[in-house]
């Protein structure tokens, strides 16, 4: 029973039994109160293996999760393995050295997933392939401000002492896309030609001819184009096209342009619901590097689910691990307050409160607005001060003793609650999975 209603058409776990409704968190010691506020539990006897007594805790609401843990902590054999094993919706990953795709990439198949991989490795070919503009065109009528946002998204702005040079090469990519959506076919919409653009042999002569022989009908396109034209020759101009190459320097590499000139899956499909896993694997030396072209997918891939009309039967799961070396990210603040309602789950997982910081007051929106929040792993008493502070209700001395596999979970209503953790490799829950990754001898 969940929730005091039958259980129907529920994904399995190991040994047959049903998998947990929702988002899995971890068990309940056994000499826990029974406030269940904010939770969805189901009691089970696990017997034998070494397995012991103890409630599965998930969280079955449809607000964004949090994860807070340092490197080292056992963030992916914990909750980001075990969630992707048994989650039965749709899930959209952020993969760090190609780990999940390894672990679970056969089980999602297994459950009747299409599964797709943005492979950002070195020597990775073959694979998927996302581009950003096919998302941009199905994310909205008017060109100019979908080109707007896409120009927000790659440029990461912040406390910047290069203000005017970024405005101004925002205003030309936003334009530059916006030309791409209205007047190019779609055959010849990538960033990849953006960069061209920009890096011809005389970029001016070349915007010059195009806006004389009217190949540039979209407004703000003509306008962003034209403007850059009037600018003074002698170093204001050279400096805002040296600004405007360097944020597109991305779009040089043949792997992403590969990556990024067109699309392999159905974008439709993913709105509609139908089962799918999309892995973005990067690895970690160039997390900083990718983040620019991270930020594009993953808002666009938000906006892009935004257009459902109703939320599908099985929610979709987004997971970004990394998060904070991904830069500042809007679309995290809009989907914590309107994306739940288009079946978009927003998991992101952070090493400590202090990474939040990039967001300002904004970061209390992102907490304010999490239907759960788990925390592990805390190894200082300024890190366990700073989180217990920003999530309230704990005694920073309470993390420090948490154990190596006891965490604290803080779900909407409730107060923060101290449970076990879920490994994948000597679980009950994993034992058995059709598709599952290797478990550990007992």
């Amino acid at each position: 029973m969940v929730g005091g209603q039958p259980e129907k058409g529920r994904a399995r776990a190991g040994g047959g039994r049903a998998a947990p409704k929702g988002f899995l968190l971890g068990r309940r010691c056994p000499e826990q109160a029974e406030r269940r506020v904010g939770f969805v539990c189901r009691t089970e006897a696990l017997t034998g293996g070494g397995g012991a007594p103890g409630e599965v805790v998930a969280y079955g609401g449809d607000a964004p999760v949090i994860t807070m843990a340092p490197t080292g902590a056992g963030k992916t054999s914990g909750p980001v393995v075990s969630n992707l094993l048994l989650f039965p919706g749709q899930v959209i990953a952020v993969d760090v050295k190609g780990e999940l795709l390894a672990l679970t990439g056969r089980r999602r198949r297994a459950m009747g997933q299409e599964v797709h991989v943005l492979d950002l490795r070195d020597g990775a070919s073959g694979g998927g392939c996302l581009n950003p503009l096919d998302l941009a065109a199905r994310s909205g009528t008017e060109a100019a401000a979908v080109g707007r946002s896409f120009a927000a998204c790659l440029i990461e702005r912040g406390e910047e002492r290069d203000r005017f040079w970024n405005d101004w090469a925002e205003t030309l990519i936003g334009g530059a896309a916006a030309w791409l959506l209205e007047d190019c076919p779609p055959g010849e919409r990538s960033l990849s030609r953006v960069f061209d653009l920009f890096t011809d042999d005389d970029p001016v002569y070349k915007i010059a001819t195009m806006l004389d022989a009217k190949r540039v009908r979209n407004r703000a396109a003509y306008a962003a184009f034209a403007g850059f034209l009037s600018l003074p020759d002698r170093e204001t101009r050279p400096c805002v096209l040296g600004s405007t190459t360097t944020h597109l320097r991305i779009f040089d590499s043949a792997l992403v342009r590969r990556l990024t000139d067109a699309t392999s899956f159905d974008l439709d499909a993913l709105v509609a619901g139908r089962p799918m896993t999309i892995y973005i694997v990067v690895p970690p030396s160039r997390l900083a590097a990718y983040a620019p072209l991270l930020r594009i997918w993953l808002s666009g891939l938000m906006n892009l689910l935004s257009l459902r009309q109703r939320a599908p039967r099985r929610r979709t799961l987004m997971l970004v691990d990394e998060a904070a070396q991904l830069g500042r990210m809007q679309a995290f603040v809009l989907a914590s307050t309107l994306m739940r309602s288009y079946g978009l789950t927003l998991w992101s997982v952070w090493q400590n409160a202090a990474q939040l910081d990039m967001y300002g007051a904004q970061a209390r929106t992102l907490v304010d607005n999490a239907g759960a929040i788990q925390f592990f792993g805390v190894r200082n008493m300024r890190m366990a001060e700073e989180l217990a502070a920003l999530v309230g209700g704990v005694d920073p001395r309470d993390l420090m003793s948490l154990g190596r596999d006891e965490q604290y979970v803080l779900l909407e209503g409730g107060l923060p609650q101290r449970i076990g953790q879920v490994r994948y490799y000597d679980d009950p829950l994993f034992e058995g999975l059709p598709g599952g990754p290797r478990r550990r001898a007992r």
